[in-house]
Order: structure tokens, then C-alpha cells, then sequence
């Protein structure tokens, strides 16, 4: 607490962790008795949003908790998505990452990591534990109108989401027919026998993972990037793997964009990048008024799967301040977006005038 950037803050990151430690020990491993390690009580809190709407939310008080101002400063140009401070990559920003990641350096499944953020604008934690099923009965499901098909995730799917909340995705058609490509590929059905491998030496008194049950992106070491929760591993392991490849792409990403472009760049602005194209494909619906003001809110929350409007209002504030005016550079049968292509992404700044 008296060291020079420390805080109380950072005390309730250290105090939390040890404490979560021994929770997960006294569940899973050893009877012990866990008020010895901190005291904990539940409290109700109210929060308040921007429209006057009241929720009750009942979170966990621990002894050792140090109070602190925990008013968030959301940078610039950012945009607060439930916590975290995201930025949408602009058109030309987006150009150099696409161009990049189909460049011959980079592998189907790296590509594919990144274009199913960019394309869903699902987090690291959906795209990584998405199962071989997944896929194959993407391709069997009714494609919908705008060229994409639907995606359940969430509890009892087996694909984790933040805070577990039942989300439903929209994959777009190219991206499917990708995925489809790269699962039935050698290479990745060998990933797939050595992961199964791997399993039944390691966790021999675990039930066999059944078929199609297997993780979509696998490591060189034919291991999950992102253990799920419904993984049979899970209550075992005790250091699950989190999603390190987003910073591995990442960095291998910074080392060939351009001099301009934002070093403080993170796997999880595809999420804001997504958000940021789907708004641009739906301003020529409301310029021609088959949408009304509002209605473009309403669909990009959906897609984004916030629970509160106010998180949505915020980017919606951020697009229309953005400097880049943008005209959908694609032709749209019956005043309907489509998003079901990578030719869809606009990639070039346009000019309003």
C-alpha cells in the first residue's frame, strides 16, 4: 500500500487473487476452512443508469477490501464496453489488418482468430472456445436474410461468453465456409487427434471428449488457447489457459502495419472495429429512412449483446464524432444491409460531400 504507484486498487488485485486461490482449493482440492483466509459478506448494490432505469445487482464484500475512488476515465476517442476502454480501428486502420492477415506470413487458423472478432464482434473468450460441432451445424442452419447464420453461445453451448449470459451470434457466410474448410483440413484434424492424445494420456479417468467436441483453434502443442468452462478439465487444472494467442497475434500484427498505425492496439478492438462497420452498412438505411433514428441502437446492442442501452449510446456517440465521413460503398437490395461477405468491410475513407 506505501509503495510509489501502488494503491488501494492494486491491494484489492493481490488480496483477490490469493483469495480466489484458496476458494478454488477449498472447492476442489481440500477441506479448509476459507473465513481463515478472509471474511466475506454479500451486499446489495443499486445502480442507476442513464434513463433513470434501477438495477439491484448483490456482489461479494470481502474484510480485507481498501476503498477507492473507482471513477473511470475512458480516454478519448475510447468508448467504455462494460469495463473495458475499446477503440474502433478506422477504414484504412482495418485495411492494413486485413491486408496483413491474408498475407502469406500468417496461417488459416491466425486468420481465421481474428476475422471471427472482426466479422461477430465476439470476444477472445467465444472465439477461442468454439467446437468443431459449432461449425458443422453452421453450414446446416437456415441462412438468414443478410447473408449470415445464427450462432447460439453461452450456457449449456459449450462456446463461454462474458459473465456466462446466453448470447446469439450472427456469422457471417464467407466466415463460415472458412471455418468449414479449415476444420475438415489435414492440418487441423491432425491438431485435433494429437489434442485427443494428449487428453486421454493426461486425464485418464476422465470421460473421452466426443466427436465434434473438440476446440476449432488449437496451439502447436495441441492444446486449447482458451479452456472453457464445460471443458471436463476444468475443476482440475490449475492453470487454464486464458486466450495468450490474442497478444501473440497481436504483436505479430504490430510488426507489419504501418508507422501510423496505434501502438496501443489490442486483440479486443476487433470488438469496436465490428461495431464501428455495422454502424456505417446501416447509415444508408437511415438516410433513406427504412430505419428509423434509434433502430440502428437497438440492432448494434443486439449484435454487441449489452445488457445496458447507455454502453451502446456510448458508441453511437463515439461513430458520429469519428472524422472519417463514410458512405456504404456497397448497393443494398430493399433498403437490407448485408454483412454475410469480407467485401462488405469498408476499407477505404470516404468523403460525404
Amino acid at each position: 500500500m506505501e509503495k510509489k504507484g501502488r494503491g488501494p486498487a492494486v491491494c484489492n488485485q493481490y488480496t483477490g487473487v490469493v483469495y480466489q486461490f484458496y476458494k478454488f482449493v477449498s472447492r476442489y482440492w481440500h477441506s479448509i476452512d476459507i473465513n481463515r483466509v478472509d471474511t466475506v459478506k454479500q451486499i446489495s448494490m443499486f445502480i442507476d443508469g442513464a434513463h433513470g432505469f434501477t438495477r439491484q445487482i448483490t456482489v461479494e464484500q470481502r474484510s480485507q477490501t481498501q476503498r477507492y475512488n473507482k471513477t473511470k476515465v475512458v480516454p478519448a476517442g475510447f468508448v467504455d464496453d462494460e469495463g473495458e476502454c475499446l477503440r474502433p480501428l478506422s477504414n484504412s486502420e482495418l485495411a492494413s489488418v486485413v491486408s496483413i492477415v491474408n498475407s502469406d506470413g500468417w496461417d488459416a487458423q491466425e486468420r481465421l482468430i481474428v476475422l471471427f472478432a472482426l466479422m461477430t464482434g465476439a470476444r477472445k473468450q467465444t472465439v477461442l472456445t468454439l467446437r468443431v460441432k459449432h461449425v458443422e451445424a453452421l453450414i446446416k442452419g437456415m441462412l438468414e436474410p443478410e447473408g449470415t447464420y445464427i450462432l447460439k453461445a453461452g450456457p449449456g453451448t459449450g462456446i463461454d461468453t462474458k459473465n456466462d449470459k446466453p448470447q446469439t451470434l450472427h456469422v457471417p457466410k464467407d466466415l463460415v465456409e472458412d471455418l468449414l474448410t479449415y476444420v475438415q483440413s489435414a492440418y487441423a484434424k491432425s491438431r485435433r487427434q494429437r489434442f485427443l492424445q494428449r487428453y486421454a494420456v493426461g486425464f485418464p479417468d476422465l470421460e473421452a471428449i466426443p466427436k465434434g467436441e473438440e476446440y476449432v483453434f488449437l496451439s502447436e502443442r495441441a492444446n486449447c488457447y482458451y479452456m472453457a468452462a464445460s471443458d471436463p478439465r476444468y475443476p482440475f487444472v490449475k492453470t487454464r489457459p486464458l486466450g495468450a494467442v490474442a497478444d501473440t497475434i497481436k504483436k505479430k500484427l504490430m510488426r507489419s502495419v504501418p508507422a501510423d498505425f496505434p501502438k496501443d492496439f489490442t486483440y479486443h478492438w476487433l470488438r469496436a472495429t465490428f461495431a464501428y462497420q455495422l454502424y456505417q452498412l446501416l447509415v444508408p438505411r437511415l438516410e433513406n429512412r427504412s430505419l428509423l433514428p434509434g433502430e440502428e441502437i437497438s440492432i448494434i446492442q443486439e449484435r454487441l449483446h449489452h445488457e445496458r442501452r447507455e454502453t451502446t449510446e456510448g458508441y453511437l456517440k463515439l461513430f458520429t464524432m469519428i472524422p472519417e465521413k463514410v458512405r456504404a460503398q456497397e448497393s443494398y437490395e430493399d433498403a437490407l444491409f448485408k454483412m454475410s461477405s469480407y467485401r462488405h468491410l469498408i476499407l477505404v475513407n470516404r468523403d460525404a460531400n
